[in-house]
């Protein structure tokens, strides 16, 4: 993970940091893509989440966003989940058996209609693998570093 001088070291704030780059890059490359995305969710909408998840989940990842295009490329071509969509997709995976509930997903290769994307051990802070047909692959990268990654990649695009 590359950080920048100016950048945190602290997990949390390496998050807030890498996305606020990716803001940066969107305002200053795709303003109409970044025009697209929608607020973060409301401190109701986090608490009903956490509620039915049973485990604390980072504000900035599940806010209600509407991924754009720009951004859906370095999110492996996916885009991120609205909070519902992202908490209805964990209840039916925990359903299975086959998912623990630390697990959350936060993109999908289709939002609307997700089939496979991108989960975060909420207990370990890695992002993981998950599809609808796949067996789920915990990965070895913590969100701070995904999201740094991903920010640093639209860093040299520019």
């Amino acid at each position: 993970m590359t950080h920048h001088e100016d950048e945190p070291h602290d997990a949390a704030a390496v998050v807030v940091a890498a996305w606020g780059r990716t803001e940066t890059w969107l305002r200053a490359h795709a303003p109409m893509s970044r025009a697209t995305l929608r607020p973060s969710a409301t401190p109701e909408q986090l608490a009903a989440a956490e509620q039915n998840t049973g485990h604390a989940l980072p504000a900035l990842l599940v806010g209600d966003e509407e991924a754009a295009e720009d951004l859906n490329t370095f999110l492996h071509g996916e885009g991120l989940l609205r909070i519902n969509r992202a908490t209805d997709l964990h209840a039916m995976m925990v359903s299975t058996g086959e998912w623990t509930g630390s697990w959350l997903p936060f993109t999908a290769d289709n939002p609307d209609d997700p089939y496979a994307g991108s989960f975060l051990d909420t207990g370990t802070g890695k992002v993981g693998r998950w599809g609808l047909m796949d067996v789920p692959s915990p990965g070895q990268e913590t969100l701070a570093e995904y999201l740094s990654r991903a920010a640093d990649a639209l860093d040299r695009s520019a």
